[in-house]
């Protein structure tokens, strides 16, 4: 089980390096850049207590950084905060205690 979740930091850390280098390179159109390619990002500021697996972070120090790095069933329309559909392509529940979830595909 340890190298599981050895495996599961590395692929957290592959992912959030991945999407890190988007954030740098270079200005080609004149203009000038600020800050520096090294250096560290930091969610919130504070320490995650559990490895980023989503299915075991209930805190908000990892809470925050796994809301950063991959993509909820529904996400909330920041001007109405109403819930969209965002993997999910439809959820409903006759019952509002059994769901059913169908998911897009990909």
């Amino acid at each position: 089980m340890r190298s599981r979740r050895a495996t599961m930091w590395l692929a957290g850390g592959a992912v959030a390096a991945l999407a890190l280098t988007a954030c740098g390179g270079s200005d080609s159109g004149g203009g000038t850049s600020s800050g520096s390619a090294a250096g560290t990002v930091t969610v919130n500021g504070s320490e995650p207590q559990n490895p980023l697996v989503p299915t075991n972070t209930n805190e908000t120090g990892g809470g925050n950084v796994i809301d950063n790095v991959f993509t909820g069933l529904v996400t909330y329309n920041p001007k109405t905060a109403k819930p969209e559909n965002a993997v999910a392509k439809e959820i409903t529940s006759s019952d509002q205690i059994t769901w059913n979830i169908k998911l897009n595909e990909g």
